[in-house]
């Protein structure tokens, strides 16, 4: 059984989950059915060896790309309250290089206000926090805010692998506006056929759900789920309007200035945020 020869490594939020879809159709890329495996960033996982890992790549069937879409691999979370809460691992650029140092890695990027904002609101609806709560109350939590810490993640990757083994993508100019050339991109990188066209492209892969469903699915998921079977055109409904305040969104963009500053010379391509 061949090793893996490339994992899509992050951000969270930033369209690993279409680029998983899309890829996993290519004819010469295999990945396993579960999106993200998770083995190297969570100790529970890890700690069951790396021959578990080696096990989940079994379907392999001679594709020529082989890998893995855990997009939290590209977080080094700062906090050791965190590590110990979440049990995440704190270097995981060196546990994947040690077993694996030629890999190909593939980092999709997306504004960084964006994403925190969307991590927010994924954890409201996985109910990790009330649709009330203020940002700035829970972003030191689940990497909200660190994640978008590109040029210090990043600069932990590069410890280990050198810049030729990444490609970046960036999520506003690629996945959303230009997605078959950057796929195209994607399989060059990777030494797959670039003609591959994969199907369903315009899909939405974990689309939004509406502000009110956020509500009713915090305080009674089984009466959310009940009514909006029934009254399926409100699902979509953004009232009460769950939004971040202008000085919310202004604290993020100064945070974010300053956490990524140098971080398009750090990895060599133009950024547009």
């Amino acid at each position: 059984m061949p090793d893996p020869n490339f994992m899509v490594i992050g951000a969270q939020k930033g369209g690993t989950s279409w680029m998983a879809d899309m890829m996993r159709q290519h004819p010469d890329i295999y990945g396993p059915p579960k999106k993200e495996l998770h083995f190297f960033n969570l100790e529970e996982n890890y700690r069951r060896g790396i021959d578990a890992y080696r096990s989940l790549f079994d379907g392999h069937n001679g594709e020529k790309a082989i890998g893995e879409f855990t997009p939290n691999y590209l977080w080094s979370c700062p906090n050791q309250d965190e590590i110990s809460r979440l049990g995440v691992i704190p270097n995981i650029p060196k546990l994947i290089h040690d077993q694996f140092p030629d890999l190909k890695l593939i980092v999709s990027l997306r504004n960084p206000v964006d994403r925190a904002i969307s991590a927010f609101m994924h954890f409201i609806r996985a109910r990790s926090y009330a649709p009330f709560k203020r940002i700035h109350e829970v972003g030191h939590t689940n990497g909200i805010i660190t994640m978008g810490h590109y040029r210090s993640n990043i600069s932990e990757w590069l410890k280990y692998y050198p810049l030729e083994q990444f490609h970046f993508v960036v999520y506003e100019e690629g996945i959303r506006k230009n997605k078959l050339e950057t796929l195209q991109g994607v399989f060059r990188f990777l030494e797959v056929d670039d003609s591959f066209v994969p199907e369903n492209m315009d899909a939405r892969v974990n689309a939004r759900r509406g502000h009110l469903f956020l509500y009713m699915n915090y305080f009674s998921p089984l009466l959310a789920r009940a009514f909006f079977k029934v009254f399926q055109p409100l699902k979509d409904v953004d009232y009460p309007l769950i939004k971040l305040t202008a000085e919310e969104k202004s604290r993020l963009k100064s945070h974010y200035e300053s956490e990524n500053k140098g971080l398009s010379e750090l990895i060599q391509m133009p950024l547009p945020w």
